[in-house]
């Protein structure tokens, strides 16, 4: 985080983490959440990286790209970008 802070900001967007900022919340809240956070992002020009165990399906339409993090039984983790499944998948 120091590193991003002394980054010229005339050549570098501001940077945002959030780490589990919706972990207390209702599941139901979280959309409305996610899409503050957008909206606030693209306001003030910043780039967001949320990190979060609900459904992926909540950030979907907000999100630029999107990581999922697979163990195995080694003790490592894979990072998948994550693709939605077929509009048809389920015919």
């Amino acid at each position: 985080m120091f590193a991003l802070m002394t980054l010229d900001e005339a050549k570098h967007r501001r940077f945002l983490v959030l780490d589990e900022q919706d972990c207390w919340l209702r599941p139901d809240l979280v959309p409305r959440l996610v899409k503050i956070v957008h909206d606030a992002g693209q306001a003030l020009g910043f780039q967001v990286l949320m990190i979060s165990h609900h459904d992926v399906g909540v950030f979907e339409q907000y999100a630029d790209r999107i990581y999922t993090f697979i163990p195995d039984a080694k003790g490592s983790i894979e990072a998948r970008r994550w693709s939605p499944p077929p509009a048809n998948a389920d015919r």
